[in-house]
């Protein structure tokens, strides 16, 4: 019996397999993660120092919420440092030993990290495996570098940032600027603002090339506004849309009237005046706080300030008349 049997028989046999079987079970689920073993469809997200977190911590949870076994490969295994806040991020593996594994999804997020990844030819080679094995190479941003630099561009329709527009025209390719490009197996996306349009169609184009089994939670699977819709809120989601409600039952949250902040009206109405003598429903306002000089003697001369010498701790107004400085009203512990 094999390893993938054993585990979609159940506990019993699993309890009853020899302690050789267990011992691969778990480095393969310690290594290479469920997806290995139950079938999960793998994706692959490449980072590089500078890299734009939006994009990149976006798309490591958007495709784990599709269901899929997302992996972090680079060029060496060290945290690399992205380029707006500061987040790091440690890759699971390296480029080199991704090779030697197919995966479904290679994601290349943007930022400057792609300029560095294109300098490396196993990058290269890793994206037009994706494309030749059948698999989706994705490109955000400024990953159109790489997707140029593995000799893609050529004859294909793409999109990115405004400054690899050109770029991409000198390698061949046509820039179309849309927030969800499709050509072929390479998919591209303009930046981090499109992800609303982008992500439910890629999740439909994943869905009708079979990677993804089943429907996603959030909506049906032939919809694009469904998970967009249920991602903002009970207020705005249509009954229709989310399933599993029998009988068309209204949504189970809370309604527009409840969502909207309420104005403190006495029980009269809402623009009865309060009747006199009734207490107030404001909380009492606190006097302000009145700061006075320190001075002393009898002709109310400023004191010198500690620690200072008492170096203009006196100074002349243009009617000569003794003020203090602007200092001398501070506490002792200045």
């Amino acid at each position: 019996m094999s390893i993938c049997s054993i585990v979609r028989v159940g506990s019993r046999d699993i309890a009853r397999a020899p302690r050789h079987v267990l011992k691969c079970i778990c480095a393969t689920l310690l290594f290479r993660g469920p997806g290995a073993i139950a079938g999960v469809p793998r994706a692959l997200v490449l980072v590089h120092d500078l890299f734009d977190e939006i994009e990149a911590f976006y798309t490591i949870y958007r495709l784990r919420e599709m269901g899929m076994d997302v992996r972090v490969a680079s060029t060496e295994l060290r945290e690399f440092r992205g380029k707006n806040w500061a987040a790091t991020l440690r890759p699971d593996l390296t480029v080199r030993e991704a090779l030697s594994e197919r995966w479904d999804v290679v994601a290349i997020p943007g930022g400057y990290a792609p300029d560095r990844l294109r300098r490396y030819d196993e990058v290269k080679e890793l994206a037009r495996r994706a494309v030749e094995q059948g698999g989706v190479l994705v490109s955000i941003c400024h990953a159109a570098w790489v997707v140029i630099s593995a000799g893609l561009a050529r004859g294909r329709r793409l999109t990115g940032s405004r400054g690899v527009w050109d770029d991409i025209r000198n390698a061949g390719g046509m820039v179309v600027d849309e927030p969800y490009v499709e050509d072929g197996n390479v998919i591209s996306t303009r930046s981090y603002s499109d992800f609303p349009e982008f992500w439910p169609r890629l999740e439909a184009k994943l869905r009708g090339m079979g990677m993804l089994p089943g429907r996603h939670p959030m909506g049906p699977a032939d919809s694009r506004e469904a998970p967009n819709a249920a991602a903002r809120g009970p207020d705005r989601v249509r009954p229709s849309a989310i399933p599993g409600l029998p009988g068309g039952a209204p949504w189970p949250g809370p309604t527009d009237a409840a969502l909207r902040p309420r104005r403190a009206t006495s029980p009269a109405g809402p623009r009865a005046p309060l009747a006199r003598g009734a207490p107030s429903l404001s909380p009492p306002r606190r006097p302000a706080a009145i700061s006075r000089p320190n001075i002393r003697g009898p002709d109310r001369s400023p004191a010198p300030s500690p620690g200072r010498g008492g170096i203009g701790a006196v100074t002349l107004s243009r009617g000569g008349a003794r003020r203090a400085p602007w200092w001398a009203s501070c506490p002792r512990t200045c």
